[in-house]
């Protein structure tokens, strides 16, 4: 099994053979520009396969921008009924038109369907000269804004007024959108008065059919230079360095597929654990998607998956920043600086709404030193100002408090402060 070193520090990475020989590195774009900082304890490092996540805890999270948004861009003409000698009148921007369709007993009856209706529409709306594209399609018509202005739209028809059914942004219920749009075409299905349960729908002509999205006024995720890069085995003696493709935002809202909470902070550490990617930023837990290490959004607004990304907080009365992890049987050992937490789930199995965390002692830790973990128990460093000591952690099952053990007692005050 080859065994390779690494040397980070700021604008370098440079990757040896255990024998010293020197590995060759290649840089993807300006990777080298994440590695801001000299100082060792600023990185930290995970190995998954050929694969090693590289962390710069000085970096801030950043996401991409929020893209402008205009209301009312495109709007959508339904006919639900065909009748007799009845007006169809849509009214764009203000201006109204009107179609009268044939009377039944007309020569000229035949014309009298939803075709007939919609083209017609067309040719009138058309003779307007509005800044604004019309499609006709099965059932409906759609209109589009062509310079970047919203604008309002009306329509009544029938002898009813219930013949024809128009939308913009927005409906009330998914029943009320047609079978087919044109390419783009995206609508917020509400459900209810209430945001939690918004979701977007945009129409693909590939397949022909709607399929979820993101709104168009949130961000479409994160910033890829601001978070953990990646150095890839590619060969023997070889590598490459480069930002990771962190999977961008694909479907809801800042409601219903919220920002991972390490955006806008640091990220203090990492781990992995269940098919999991997991980040220490703050008193924030984030994992990643089962299965799906680059990916910290839902994937469905609609309903909350087991799958779906873990987004916990320690809740505890004394601030806490978690520097450190380790995954041990009963679940994942989480360290801040004055306090440790268990994170554990139901049955084992970490889910959105299985997982939860629990505080389970108050010691300080060194925060550059990272805690071992040896099988049965794990030990951590505690410094104070003359010395350090050594202390030997056991947890004997999931809801009991650990044993903490100061083994360097025997040789008190031997062990150095500065060690590292």
């Amino acid at each position: 099994q080859e065994e390779y070193f690494s040397t980070v520090k700021k604008d370098s990475l440079r990757v040896f053979t255990s024998d010293g020989v020197e590995a060759s590195v290649v840089i993807e774009g300006s990777a080298l520009s994440y590695l801001t900082s000299n100082n060792h304890f600023d990185y930290r490092t995970l190995s998954i396969q050929d694969k090693t996540f590289i962390l710069n805890r000085t970096v801030e999270v950043e996401e991409q921008p929020v893209p402008a948004f205009t209301e009312n861009l495109a709007g959508t003409v339904i006919v639900n009924s065909v009748q007799y000698s009845a007006d169809y009148s849509v009214t764009l921007a203000g201006s109204k038109v009107t179609y009268k369709t044939f009377a039944a007993d007309s020569d000229e009856n035949e014309k009298v369907n939803v075709t007939e209706i919609l083209t017609q529409l067309k040719t009138k709306l058309d003779a307007l000269n509005k800044p604004v594209t019309i499609t006709v399609l099965d059932i409906s018509m759609e209109i589009a804004s062509t310079n970047g202005a919203g604008f309002t739209l009306d329509v009544v028809g029938g002898r009813n007024n219930l013949a024809l059914e128009s939308f913009q942004d927005n409906v009330r219920d998914a029943s009320e959108i047609p079978n087919r749009s044109v390419e783009g075409r995206l609508v917020r299905v509400d459900n209810s008065t209430s945001d939690e349960d918004d979701y977007y729908l945009k129409y693909s002509t590939a397949i022909k059919a709607w399929e979820e999205s993101r709104a168009p006024d949130v961000s479409p995720g994160l910033v890829n230079s601001t978070m953990p890069h990646e150095l890839i085995s590619t060969a023997a003696n070889e590598f490459t360095f480069k930002e990771v493709e962190w999977n961008d935002r694909l479907v809801g809202d800042i409601i219903t597929s919220p920002s991972p909470s390490f955006v806008g902070l640091t990220i203090n550490n990492l781990f992995f654990t269940d098919n999991r990617l997991g980040f220490l930023s703050g008193p924030n837990v984030v994992m990643s998607r089962a299965s799906a290490y680059e990916n910290f959004f839902v994937k469905s607004a609609l309903t909350q998956i087991d799958s779906d990304p873990i987004d916990l907080n320690t809740n505890s009365t004394i601030p806490s920043n978690l520097v450190h992890s380790l995954p041990v049987p009963q679940g994942v050992i989480l360290f801040s600086n004055r306090q440790q937490f268990l994170m554990s789930a139901n049955d084992s199995i970490y889910t959105p709404t299985d997982t939860y965390i629990r505080q389970i002692s108050n010691y300080e830790v060194d925060e550059d030193i990272s805690p071992v973990d040896l099988g049965t128990y794990q030990i951590f460093i505690q410094k104070t100002l003359g010395y350090c000591k050594v202390m030997v952690m056991q947890i004997p099952d999931i809801n009991q408090p650990p044993s903490v053990i100061d083994i360097s007692k025997v040789v008190a005050e031997w062990i150095p402060p500065n060690i590292d």
